[in-house]
This record gives C-alpha cells, sequence and structure tokens, in this order.
C-alpha cells in the first residue's frame, strides 16, 4: 500500500479544509493586530480579545488536523469496519481537544476587564 500522497476526493471536505485553514490564518493575525497602536483605545479589552482570537485559532486548527487525518482515514483504511472506528476516534479526540481548548479559555483570568 503506497501512501506517499492521497487526494482528497471530497468537494465539500476540500471546502471545509479551506475554511479552516483560512479562519486560522486570520485568527492568528488578528491576535498580533492587536498589539497595534491604532487598538490602544480598547487597551482593557486588549488581553481578552487576544486571548479569545488565539483559543480560536488552535480550535481552527484542530478542526483542520481532524478534517486532514479523516480524509487520509478514508483514503487508507482497509475496511468499512475500520474506517468507522478510525472516524469516530478521530473525531472524539477532536472534540475533547476542542473541550480543553474552550476550558482554558473561559477559565484563565476572568478580572482581565478590569
Amino acid at each position: 500500500m503506497k501512501l506517499s500522497f492521497f487526494k482528497i476526493q471530497d468537494k465539500k471536505a476540500k471546502q471545509w479544509i479551506i475554511f479552516y485553514a483560512i479562519s486560522a490564518m486570520v485568527m492568528l493575525t488578528l491576535h498580533y493586530v492587536l498589539d497595534l497602536k491604532f487598538f490602544e483605545e480598547w487597551k482593557n479589552y486588549i488581553p481578552f480579545l487576544k486571548r479569545l482570537t488565539l483559543s480560536l485559532f488552535l480550535i481552527s486548527l484542530i478542526l483542520l488536523a481532524r478534517k486532514l487525518i479523516e480524509q487520509f482515514i478514508i483514503t487508507a483504511a482497509q475496511t468499512k469496519g475500520d474506517e468507522h472506528n478510525l472516524l469516530r476516534v478521530t473525531r472524539l479526540v477532536s472534540a475533547l481537544l476542542i473541550l480543553i481548548v474552550a476550558v482554558a479559555f473561559i477559565f484563565q483570568k476572568l478580572y482581565v476587564l478590569r
């Protein structure tokens, strides 16, 4: 079995991969744009917005990795049973990672807005 490069056949999956990649880049860009002097008027909200954009960036990366792993599993799975089980495990792991990121965001310094 040769899997040097797998092709994504599903058009919807390609669209989601592109969406997650673009949203990750936008969130990371916003995270660093918030350091500009233009936003000094909102200095009370900057720490919150930076944490929010970083959390959304991480969630986008997790979803992007999940979609890529799902496509790899669909390409490489030997049987439908293996494919189903691996896809379920992938979705479970990604959901847990997203939950960890969300909980970390929620419980980080709730008193930031001074």
